[in-house]
């Protein structure tokens, strides 16, 4: 039709220059993805500085986004596949991964193991369709994702595009009603697989995580899911015409109301839980190695820290209180445990800190499931905070002299009121069952614009200037990092307005 006569006159112009195009010009699809994962890996991971001023913010790649999804439409059209009239089973579900290299840090792989775990529950037949951008091991796959119903497919293939056709033909196969995608930051395979008409649905649950998201924007995209209401605006920024459900973060909490505070002490007991160091450790107005210490000389108390921390943050921690004169028994650190919500119960921790200044939303739904109330933090960066995830009920500070005079009124019976707030919120909008239907039928809670905390995404460029960015550069190009920089302060000064 019209189009191919545009591009037919295109060539003919294009066939009239005196000069013709060098072959040279010509790049092959995988030599194309080669270069769209190292541009983005520079973007995402290379440069300290860089990294840190995109943690501040939701960014995308537009032009790899298009390129991937290009990519992998030819890949289809080459195989003759009939993608018009397809026929689907409602009973096949498709997720696509990145790989699992350990399934105790984050919150991704729980959300992926639990939407599974309804799915399965339902009756559905469930592929896990892993692009080994991650490599799984073998014990990982058979744990977590084989049994009655569900199913570990991994790419195969020595190059990228080999493993997108490998998929590419299984997920035809599989003919899957729904798919959804969870791709890493630099996982081009999971980019290009994102096609119209591989499943008759292609659902991405959106989560802001380490500042850039890879396919957000790719068009084969049917619907989002959004955890809070903010992050339902974010997503309309990008496509304002597509579908979000609303589905908050869920738990399945198997223990009933234990929480007791103060039980069997009178000092208080505080904890803080995170799957990764740099939720603490990222640079910051209010420091987690000055605050922490600081309760614990005013509580004379005991604070319990879940998850990784890197040895010179503890030895930092250690030695500020030190210099407060705190024995060093007072902070108490578990790098890991399989039950988060009843270890505290067992520690009788009273009061949770959040992780600050990144807060992580489905610790904090775990510990409100369990009744304990949480100290949270109000980030200046909208993203960090909590605001959306969890009761209101749960105190809210914005600086440390939030944080000491909450504490000064601090009682038995005003933990014990918050806690039976924060639990019926809980069960009311976190709990499997109240999220179950939802995630089922694709539906959403309702939209609420007045607890929306504005925020949009922004453009990355994808250009020769990461391409240029090697393994010896130390720095991103200044070009680039004068061009972000400059967009993020015009935001900034949008939101200030």
């Amino acid at each position: 039709g019209q189009e191919r006569r545009a591009i037919e006159a295109q060539i003919k112009k294009a066939s009239n220059k005196k000069k013709p195009l060098p072959s040279n010009t010509l790049i092959s699809m995988n030599a194309c993805l080669d270069r769209i994962y190292r541009a983005v890996s520079n973007i995402t991971y290379k440069d300290p500085y860089l990294r840190e001023v995109l943690f501040q913010n939701c960014n995308y790649l537009p032009q790899a986004d298009e390129l991937m999804e290009s990519i992998g439409r030819i890949c289809l059209h080459n195989k003759r596949q009939l993608l018009l009239n397809r026929q689907y089973d409602d009973d096949k579900i498709v997720f696509l991964i990145s790989g699992v290299k350990d399934t105790r840090g984050g919150g991704i792989i729980k959300e992926i193991l639990e939407f599974i775990e309804v799915f399965l529950n339902s009756g559905k037949s469930i592929f896990v369709c892993s692009t080994e951008h991650i490599i799984t091991e073998l014990e990982i796959s058979e744990s977590c994702f084989t049994r009655h119903n569900l199913f570990f497919i991994r790419a195969e293939g020595s190059s990228r595009l080999d493993k997108i056709e490998f998929l590419i033909d299984k997920i035809l196969e599989i003919s899957p009603s729904r798919m959804y995608p969870y791709i890493t930051h630099n996982d081009v395979i999971g980019g290009t697989l994102i096609q119209k008409h591989l499943a008759r649905e292609i659902i991405m649950s959106w989560v802001y995580d380490h500042g850039t998201s890879l396919a957000v924007s790719n068009s084969s995209i049917t619907s989002y899911i959004a955890k809070t209401d903010s992050y339902h605006y974010t997503l309309k920024s990008l496509n304002p015409h597509n579908k979000i459900c609303n589905i908050p973060v869920s738990f399945d909490q198997v223990h009933d109301r234990l929480y007791i505070p103060f039980k069997n002490h009178i000092r208080l007991i505080t904890a803080t839980a995170a799957a990764r160091s740099y939720k603490v450790e990222t640079q910051y107005n209010y420091s987690y190695v000055d605050v922490i210490p600081s309760i614990l000389q005013r509580t004379g108390g005991h604070h319990y820290h879940y998850g990784p921390l890197t040895e010179s943050f503890k030895l930092t921690m250690l030695e500020e209180m030190a210099r407060l004169n705190i024995d060093s028994s007072k902070f108490i650190h578990i790098e890991w445990v399989d039950g988060l919500a009843l270890s505290m119960i067992t520690n009788e921790v009273d009061v949770f800190i959040s992780s600050f200044p990144v807060g992580s939303a489905r610790i904090a739904v775990e510990v409100n499931s369990i009744g304990i109330p949480i100290l949270a933090h109000h980030s200046i960066n909208r993203l960090f905070t909590l605001n959306g995830f969890i009761s209101t009920h749960n105190p809210i500070w914005e600086n440390t002299h939030d944080i000491f005079s909450w504490l000064e009124s601090v009682s038995p019976e005003l933990l014990a009121n918050i806690s039976i707030h924060v639990r019926d919120y809980y069960e009311k909008n976190n709990s499997i069952q109240s999220t179950r239907r939802l995630l089922l039928d694709n539906k959403s809670t309702d939209y609420d614009s007045h607890s929306v905390t504005p925020k949009s995404f922004v453009s990355l460029p994808l250009d020769d200037d990461w391409l240029r960015y090697d393994n010896n550069t130390s720095k991103a190009p200044s070009k680039v990092r004068y061009r972000v920089r400059r967009e993020i302060d015009r935001i900034l000064k949008q939101i200030r307005m």
